[in-house]
């Protein structure tokens, strides 16, 4: 990747939010040499007065030898600003860096990624080609902490792949230990699976009970407080795992095992319950979870919209 700051314009995509801001600070720091300030960086979202962002790339800075002009949530932008971005990169300003950045290109954006190949550079930052795992023991050791496999494998299942959620959920773990040494499955599993459960219990109890508007409303709920889609998905799919576990020990006639043995017994008896009034088929719900992990990387209806679909297609009878 090119972060070269005499560029006229660097487009960066991606879902990987903790990389995608990682190259968007190391550029405007090498584009600016110094702190950001109101004369020499402007900073737009696509869907809210975009063109005022391109009016601001062509006025020469005052103060300054050179801003950066960025619109971030470029996935928004409209044909207008499209077609006035790509006018601009006709013939940009030499004292501008203007930056687009978003999940992904907008539907009218192809002809604008061809020429920022061009004339400046593409970055992408896709989550489904990063390595979660070795992400989370290599940074667990660069703050001096040691994180195995069986533990990052986990915290992974626990929080989702999103490498910035991993890097926050880390430094949690680090607190919890003191600050040094190792960093155990039952540490992971004492501080990620009590913030998951309490975050999402309510949704998985009215997925077992096939209530619809019940895990509508707390979807909606959890997604309106800033969730992020994959992250409710990994949750969900972790305790449905878990559910699965105490339905699977019920029918054999065991004692609850995992997770459960250190349930209370309040919890682990409304579950069974729940579990022999509507018993969950396995492979129809891991078929679900499945389906709906593989569609968020390919879906045009968005995260959102597909994981929407996953609840109510998991509350059908």
């Amino acid at each position: 990747m090119s972060l070269d700051p005499a560029l006229p314009v660097h487009l960066i995509l991606g879902d990987e939010r903790l990389l995608v801001d990682r190259a968007l600070s190391a550029l405007v720091e090498a584009a600016l040499g110094g702190p950001t300030s109101g004369f020499n960086y402007s900073s737009y979202l696509a869907g809210e007065t975009p063109l005022a962002a391109m009016s601001t790339a062509r006025t020469v800075p005052m103060m300054v030898r050179r801003q950066v002009v960025l619109i971030r949530e470029f996935e928004n932008a409209n044909k207008e600003l499209c077609g006035a971005v790509l006018e601009y990169l006709g013939s940009p300003s030499d004292s501008t860096l203007l930056v687009l950045t978003g999940r992904k290109l907008p539907p009218s954006g192809g002809k604008i990624n061809n020429l920022a190949k061009k004339i400046g550079a593409v970055s992408r930052f896709k989550a489904g080609s990063q390595k979660p795992v070795p992400f989370a023991t290599d940074y667990a050791r660069s703050q001096g902490c040691r994180l195995d496999n069986s533990g990052a494998r986990m915290l992974v299942q626990l929080v989702g792949s999103d490498l910035g959620v991993l890097r926050s959920e880390i430094n949690k773990l680090i607190c919890y230990i003191g600050g040094k040494g190792s960093i155990r499955s039952e540490d992971v599993e004492a501080i990620c699976s009590v913030v998951a459960e309490a975050r999402i219990w309510d949704l998985t109890d009215a997925l077992i009970r096939r209530d619809t508007d019940k895990a509508m409303a707390a979807t909606h709920r959890m997604l309106e407080e800033g969730q992020a889609s994959h992250r409710l998905l990994s949750t969900v799919t972790w305790q449905f795992r878990q559910i699965l576990e105490l339905q699977d020990d019920l029918r054999n006639g065991r004692s609850p095992g995992g997770t459960w043995s250190r349930a209370p017994s309040s919890k682990i008896q409304a579950a069974q319950r729940l579990l022999r009034k509507r018993p969950l088929s396995a492979s129809r719900v891991m078929r679900s979870l499945a389906d709906a992990n593989q569609a968020f990387n390919r879906s045009r209806a968005g995260d959102r919209r597909v994981f929407e679909g996953l609840i109510l297609e998991l509350t059908a009878d």
